[in-house]
């Protein structure tokens, strides 16, 4: 078992955060149970409040463990694949490079767009925690943190972003969010269709993942040529006091 701190996380919670990165046992499954518990007994001893966990969903084993043993599944992930080898090569009308500039106004978006992701879906997180979470994440973006961030503006006013990260030859959608007055209008579809033609030649794959209950946001990515190639879940422990 391999854990370790979460900084940022815990900045914006409010509660000291880590994560449980890898559990693995190549022997008998029940090593699993006073494996996991231990892992509790050492993060919970180091004062963490929170700790979160993704498997596979094929790792029976690993679910079962961390079920028995305190975590509860906060979220289906569903991580989509497509290859750009015949993605468009121009951004869309109206789409094109952020900056720092526009931290403020992604951050905003970012701060109200999002209600299926792991921290909003967790009851012990209040709204308002991981809301702001997700707006300094893509404060961050925009400082540099992401590859590229990708801005939709309509009028001058940013009204959609798609920040992305590049890792080898592989580039991952890492947030990508529209602002509620504007959805329903293609802007989520141009952002998408931006990313591609933003790592055409750059990269040979483009990821993203969204949760299993987003069905706007597969339905999105279906139309957009992904397909699911992994599906994981997180799960989430409360250790601390509040828990």
């Amino acid at each position: 078992a391999i854990y370790g701190d979460q900084p940022f996380e815990t900045d914006q919670l409010g509660i000291k955060t880590a994560r449980l990165d890898v559990l693995r046992c190549w022997t008998d499954a029940a090593v699993l149970d006073p494996l996991v518990a231990a892992a509790w007994d050492d993060l919970k001893g180091s004062g963490v409040d929170l700790v979160s966990c993704r498997v596979s969903g094929n790792d029976r084993a690993a679910l079962d463990s961390l079920q028995g043993n305190g975590f509860r599944v906060v979220e289906c992930l569903l991580t989509h694949g497509r290859p750009l080898d015949d993605a468009p090569r121009a951004l869309p009308d109206a789409i094109e490079r952020g900056g720092a500039s526009d931290a403020e106004a992604c951050a905003e978006i970012a701060r109200r767009a999002f209600a299926y992701d792991r921290f909003h879906a967790d009851p012990r997180i209040p709204d308002a925690a991981a809301d702001r979470l997700k707006g300094q994440w893509m404060r961050n973006a925009c400082a540099g943190r992401a590859d590229a961030v990708l801005v939709a503006r309509e009028g001058g006013r940013v009204v959609g972003f798609n920040a992305c990260l590049l890792n080898g030859d592989r580039a991952v959608i890492d947030l990508i969010a529209v602002a509620e007055t504007a959805q329903g209008r293609g802007w989520g579809r141009k952002l998408v269709d931006g990313a591609l033609a933003c790592y055409a030649g750059k990269a040979t794959e483009m990821r993203v993942g969204t949760q299993s209950r987003n069905l706007a946001s597969l339905a999105l990515y279906r139309a957009c040529g992904f397909a699911v190639v992994e599906t994981a879940m997180t799960l989430h422990a409360h250790l601390g006091k509040h828990a």
